[in-house]
């Protein structure tokens, strides 16, 4: 049966027409400099470097195709595009094919707004999968679908970012795959191919994959040149990785050529503004986003759902590590438990700690990210005090989220605390070399949520002190800043960092902070972590981060001052530096930088508060000398 369009979709055209001509100097410019310097170099460093990070190690080996020096792929490209297709269904309302549908999450569906305008057309919906030629044109059995209106829905108008979004119900549904919609921009560039799987007219599914090109990204939109038919709005719009990067909803025949036929130009919104809208409840010209965004945000932005971005087979149950046992035979490094008593009366990070009315809170959260931090024992929450500094864990990653530590310049001491000593109860005791090597598990939160030796002493990652070893080495009384120098030396304050990595430009940044504290007897708060990505590499079963981030923040005249500061170790990790070795160059450029506080808040999801507004470091510089003495009075360098 034959697509009938609603009698919006000439207005929606018309705007999508008025859009693209309006912008065609921007596009044939950009398209025109592709040409000559290739997708990365017009992309400019920065979205350069985030649509590199956005590949998988495998995919990575292959960077090159990106600048468009070549379409070869591995052969897993055809997998990727089998598990895609299985996700794509054809969308019938009250009979009549309307348009695509895909899957996004166990058991939920999106399409457009104006295929299932509303809830009485949701059920009055069929949504009807393997509706396509198979191997040897077999047609493969079909399963048909219900809407389930008694779960979370998202309905975007068709003027705005024309979307709908339905939980499906019936036999066989939870042994449906799903197209993760990963939040992150620059998944896709300018000049990148694309790709649509489609129901086009309402025919079986097709697959647009040749002469296909993304031109412009422009407000909430992808333009590009992929053919599609009615019947095809509501489909995924792929990058060759097979990430959705946007939802197909409207094209226009273009008064050009291409080897006898017209081309087709096409609109898709945008994931990331798709995204944004169900979690705000609201788009960005400030339409109500109809239903219930909030819980279905939730749901599709859990790790387990996006994973790392690519489609998801059916038949396949989300995965829950099993418990791990601790153990540390056939390790280098002791690990031990530490009696719980031993930890008792630590202060960890004080909010008011710069004085002058001047508070500094823990960061705050979404709730995916709460729904993953560590639980103490207790039932405490899920902060982890030390001396002068605190600890906050993910449970699925093992690692912190976070640390944050209180640097007392004017109450350093006098004793030398070097990483021998580490006997608070016994400062008079023998040091004994193997007391610098010595690690412990927190006993307040289980053994499960903390990352053992193993990875550590198997490669070339180092124990990576996150909160630095000599930061809280301060107190009133001597054993106050021994006590600070062994609590460094728990594995929560422990991540996985190549031993090359702080050699150089974090050494010079943490020797700034310490040596200016020391120096001029000035109070620091510092905030360290990694950042945690789902598309992190795995070594030995261990998700590596390859990026750490400080935010400093201290009082000057009274007010509050805020710096951020981001290093990658891409170039120290085999795996990754192999995976990037075309753009080695690109990458090297930014290892280590001061950023803008907000960068760090998007690649951490963590809402720093006022540091936000404090922060002074804007632009994104090189962490030379000359600068950290700048932000940092008194501070010291070897020569």
């Amino acid at each position: 049966m034959k697509i009938e369009l609603p009698e919006t979709a000439e207005a929606r055209v018309k705007r999508f027409k008025d859009l693209y001509e309006s912008q065609t100097e921007v596009r044939e410019g950009r398209l025109a400099e592709i040409e000559t310097v290739g997708v990365l170099g017009a992309a400019g460093l920065q979205t350069a470097v985030n649509r590199v990070a956005h590949l998988t190690v495998a995919e990575g080996r292959r960077v090159e195709a990106i600048s468009g020096g070549t379409d070869l792929a591995g052969v897993n490209f055809l997998d990727y595009g089998r598990a895609a297709a299985d996700c794509v269904c054809r969308i019938l309302v009250d009979g009549a094919a309307m348009g695509s549908g895909f899957m996004i999450a166990p058991g939920v569906v999106m399409t457009n707004q104006h295929v299932i305008a509303n809830t009485d057309k949701a059920r009055e919906s069929l949504l009807e999968f393997g509706y396509e030629f198979g191997f040897d044109d077999i047609k493969p059995s079909r399963r048909k679908f219900k809407v389930d209106l008694s779960k979370p829905f998202a309905i975007s108008g068709e003027d705005d970012l024309d979307f709908a979004i339905f939980a499906i119900t019936g036999e066989g549904v939870d042994s449906l795959g799903w197209l993760p919609l990963e939040p992150r921009t620059d998944k896709i560039l300018e000049g990148e191919p694309v790709v649509i799987v489609q129901h086009p007219n309402g025919r079986e599914k097709e697959l647009c994959l040749f002469n296909s090109e993304l031109v412009q990204r422009v407000q909430a939109f992808l333009h590009y040149t992929t053919d599609t038919e009615p019947g095809s709005s509501g489909s995924p719009v792929f990058n060759r990785q097979w990430q959705v990067v946007a939802l197909h909803h409207a094209s226009l025949t273009l008064p050009i050529q291409h080897r006898g036929s017209a081309v087709v130009a096409n609109e898709g919104i945008r994931i990331s503004k798709i995204i944004d809208a169900i979690k705000n409840g609201k788009t960005e010209k400030g339409n109500s986003v109809d239903g219930d965004g909030p819980a279905l945000h939730r749901l599709i932005t859990d790790p387990d759902v996006i994973r790392n971005g690519r489609p998801v087979r059916g038949k396949q149950a989300v995965v829950v590590e099993a418990v791990r046992e601790i153990s540390t035979e056939g390790t280098k490094t002791a690990v031990k438990p530490r009696p719980e008593a031993d930890l008792d009366g630590r202060d960890g990070h004080d909010v008011d700690f710069l004085g002058h009315g001047i508070s500094v809170p823990h960061p705050e959260m979404p709730e995916w990210i709460q729904s993953d931090l560590a639980p103490r024992k207790d039932g405490q929450g899920f902060e982890l005090k030390y001396r002068h500094y605190s600890v906050v864990m993910s449970k699925s990653r093992k690692l912190a989220r976070y640390t944050v530590v209180n640097i007392d310049g004017g109450k350093q001491r006098k004793i030398k605390i070097d990483r021998k000593l580490r006997d608070w109860k016994n400062l008079g005791a023998p040091q004994l070399e193997a007391a610098a090597d010595k690690w412990w598990y927190d006993p307040r939160i289980d053994l499960q949520y903390q990352l053992g030796p193993e990875v550590y002493d198997a490669t070339k990652f180092a124990f990576g002190h996150l909160v630095r070893r000599e930061d809280p080495v301060w107190g009133n009384e001597d054993w106050e800043a021994v006590q600070g120098n062994d609590d460094s030396f728990y594995m929560t304050n422990c991540s996985p960092q190549h031993e090359d990595f702080n050699s150089k430009a974090w050494l010079r940044l943490e020797n700034g902070i310490l040596s200016s504290a020391r120096n001029s007897g000035r109070k620091y708060v510092v905030f360290t972590g990694p950042v945690l990505r789902f598309d992190d590499p795995v070594i030995l079963g261990v998700k590596c981060p390859v990026a750490f981030w400080k935010v400093v923040a201290y009082e000057e005249n009274g007010q509050l001052v805020s710096y951020g500061f981001m290093q990658w170790q891409t170039k120290f990790v085999d795996d990754i530096a192999d995976a990037v070795k075309k753009e080695s160059l690109v990458l090297d450029k930014i290892q280590d930088f001061q950023v803008s506080i907000a960068e760090i808040a998007t690649a951490t999801s963590l809402d720093f508060g006022p540091l936000l507004d404090a922060d002074r470091g804007k632009a994104t510089l090189a962490l030379t000398e000359s600068r950290l003495k700048e932000i940092f009075p008194g501070a010291e360098f070897e020569a």
